[in-house]
């Protein structure tokens, strides 16, 4: 069984946690301050965490960072709840490792569904490349503060590896990223721009640089929005020819958009 860990003062809040997600299977731990939460995390591994973003009694963003930080915890995925929507809570969101945003209080469908969501997204396909294409490559941009993830998909939409937060990378795989770049690519010859290397996108995950490494090859990283861009541009790039070098990528002859 699923489990979430809900880390709310409100024991009201918790209990409408618990009636939306135990019908559905999901079995529901709540705690109402932050260091009883993070002494349970130092034991336990929850599936999801929710948390109460704009409490008082404890500081929401600072027990994300910390929760992120303890081992096996960094692709669990957070869950905030806020009065406020996700546009006016995001730099500090996603700086702190949440995920997404919903209201306080909750519909309990809509609860379910988004929970049910994140566990589906948490589950990212076996990579199929054996020996490990990023680790290397990405040593020196992982250091770069906002390094979010990086994967590297094939063509068809597989993952082969991944480093990083696992449940944002699941989610940023779920896109059509071959397709996008395909649009991209057309509307680029069609302005007269010249040929298409890779993309920029911004999103609710944060900033999604996609570059084709090879034939069969996409590179993906994701940086907070707050990260500047410089340092991240200039290791992408060192790191995308590093893997065209690599021996142990599926395909090392590049390919155009």
């Amino acid at each position: 069984m699923p489990t979430v860990l809900v880390v709310d003062e409100s024991l009201s809040i918790c209990k409408a946690v618990e009636r939306a997600l135990v019908p559905h299977g999901i079995g529901v731990l709540p705690m109402t301050s932050a260091p009883e939460a993070l002494a349970f995390l130092e034991v336990e591994v929850p599936d999801i965490i929710v948390c109460h973003l704009e409490s008082l009694s404890f500081e929401p963003f600072d027990f994300c960072a910390a929760a992120r930080r303890l081992p096996g915890l960094s692709g669990t995925a957070i869950l905030g709840l806020a009065s406020r929507g996700w546009p006016d809570l995001r730099w500090s969101a996603e700086e702190a490792g949440v995920v997404t945003v919903m209201p306080r209080p909750f519909d309990g469908r809509d609860l379910a569904a988004t929970v049910n969501r994140l566990l589906e997204r948490s589950s990212l396909p076996t990579p199929v490349l054996g020996a490990p294409a990023l680790q290397e490559p990405l040593a020196e941009l992982r250091q770069l503060e906002g390094f979010r993830c990086a994967l590297l998909v094939s063509g068809r939409g597989a993952v082969r590896e991944v480093i990083g937060n696992r449940a944002i990378a699941a989610a940023v795989s779920g896109d059509d990223l071959e397709g996008l770049l395909r649009v991209a690519a057309q509307a680029m010859a069609g302005a007269g721009l010249g040929e298409l290397t890779g993309t920029i996108l911004e999103g609710s995950h944060g900033v999604v640089l996609v570059r084709q490494v090879a034939t069969d090859s996409m590179l993906v990283v994701v940086v907070s929005g707050s990260t500047p861009l410089g340092p991240v541009r200039f290791q992408f790039e060192r790191a995308r020819r590093a893997i065209q070098q690599n021996p142990g990528a599926p395909t090392v002859q590049p390919a155009h958009v």
